[in-house]
């Protein structure tokens, strides 16, 4: 493992396989989302003459503009973890299930809810368009638990349970 310097006094894990190439650019820290965690990318011109952000994660998996894949991090918490072992091509629907939950989340878990009406937990997980039922709970550490096995079901190794 060797490390990248970036901007903002932060740093990037890259494999030693990777490590020669990637480091005769020049990497920048930034946000995609105010207050989303931080990615590693530079700039790169495009043929119409166009500059653009190129992620390093993208680049260490090979993958380019257009071809509509995902470089996803496994680790959602660490995406300056840019060795292999965290890093995988997904498509949009499978990246789209290793996400944390929203910032207007009122129960802090991806997927449950508190039913005003019913005072119960509700236990949902989204899946290919449709929205899959968990099941009804008294309290919100059995709706979350069956929220996370429902999700491993579904999901598989993209699920972030």
């Amino acid at each position: 493992m060797k490390i990248i310097l970036l901007t903002r006094g932060l740093i990037a894990l890259v494999d030693d396989c990777d490590y020669e190439r990637l480091n005769q650019y020049s990497w920048f820290a930034y946000q995609k989302e105010k207050g989303g965690h931080f990615y590693a990318g530079r700039k790169m011109r495009l043929p119409s003459g166009k500059r653009r952000t190129y992620d390093m994660h993208r680049d260490i998996l090979g993958l380019v503009s257009g071809d509509g894949k995902i470089a996803d991090h496994r680790e959602i918490e660490n995406t300056l973890d840019n060795r292999r072992s965290n890093l995988r091509v997904a498509d949009k629907f499978q990246s789209n299930q290793n996400q944390r939950a929203h910032k207007d989340n009122t129960s802090g878990h991806r997927g449950v809810c508190l039913d005003k009406v019913h005072q119960v937990w509700r236990a949902r997980v989204g899946f290919q368009g449709k929205v899959y039922f968990g099941g009804n709970f008294a309290n919100k550490s059995d709706a979350v638990l069956a929220r996370k096995e429902l999700a491993r079901k579904l999901h598989g190794e993209f699920s972030n349970e």
